[in-house]
């Protein structure tokens, strides 16, 4: 990875170097900063929490618009090839399929894994295939599969390695939320329909499935250009580079990465972290 440039927001190091090659020849990024702490742009809680706000007063340093600078950052990441280091949280029976297939988003695929790990968790269950059908249509038209679809379908990305690993982080814990939609619907279709169910808790049927499989950190290098959103990732990393610079706020998270229905190829895996 020597050749490569990676922006990595746990490594100061790695930080350092994406920003100021980004900004090679055309800013100086800790003159920015500093000109806008004597200004006082650095005290308020926007200039940490607001992507817009803090991309707007570098641009009006730099005299250009803040869709100039943003259109200028994006393309200077892709010439660079850029890369993001990022973390995707999950459980799994077979983790090393990663390599095989990669990350993929939100889909009905999800819902048939979710069938499969219930026949494997209980294996005294089974459904028809009719019935299969009938369960995975009722969850793609519920609220919560219609409502993730439209903010973004994954799969989704921790920017930072220190909260992928995080105790209390839920995809570790239990894996895709949409599952708890799965059984929901699971359960109240068996309800309607007469058909024998190993046990009635939602909590429990989750807790069986979770135990049969390995919480997994995939270690990823997501390319710049693959990224939906370019404004919210050039706010993280400028925002992660002047607080290295000098630590005003720390309160802030880190941010996540969206693929939004895109596919992570093996290639830009790295790593599958057994925990």
């Amino acid at each position: 990875m020597e050749n490569l440039i990676i922006f990595d927001i746990d490594d100061p190091r790695y930080v350092e170097e994406s920003i100021n090659k980004v900004a090679k020849d055309w800013f100086d990024p800790k003159s920015i900063y500093f000109s806008l702490k004597a200004g006082g742009i650095t005290d308020t809680a926007d200039f940490w929490h607001v992507t817009r706000f803090l991309l707007e007063n570098i641009a009006h340093s730099l005299s250009i618009t803040c869709e100039e600078f943003i259109r200028e950052f994006k393309d200077r990441c892709n010439n660079l090839d850029l890369k993001i280091m990022a973390y995707h949280c999950t459980r799994s029976r077979r983790p090393q399929d990663y390599l095989k297939h990669g990350i993929l988003p939100l889909s009905e695929k999800v819902l048939c894994a979710f069938l499969a790990e219930s026949y494997v968790a209980f294996p005294t269950f089974s459904l028809s295939n009719e019935d299969r059908e009938s369960i995975i249509g009722r969850v793609i038209q519920t609220d919560a599969w219609n409502y993730r679809g439209g903010i973004g379908t994954g799969p989704y990305f921790f920017l930072s390695y220190q909260e992928a690993k995080d105790p209390n982080n839920d995809f570790l814990k239990s894996s895709s939320e949409i599952w708890w939609v799965c059984v929901d619907n699971l359960i109240q279709y068996c309800s309607e329909h007469n058909i024998r169910l190993p046990t009635m808790n939602r909590y429990e049927w989750r807790e069986k499935i979770r135990q049969s499989m390995k919480a997994v950190i995939i270690h990823c290098l997501i390319p710049y250009s693959f990224l939906a959103k370019e404004p919210y990732y050039a706010f993280c990393m400028l925002r992660s580079f002047f607080n290295n610079l000098d630590p005003e706020d720390d309160s802030f998270e880190t941010g996540c990465i969206d693929l939004r229905g895109k596919s992570l190829d093996p290639q830009y895996i790295t790593k599958i972290e057994e925990m």
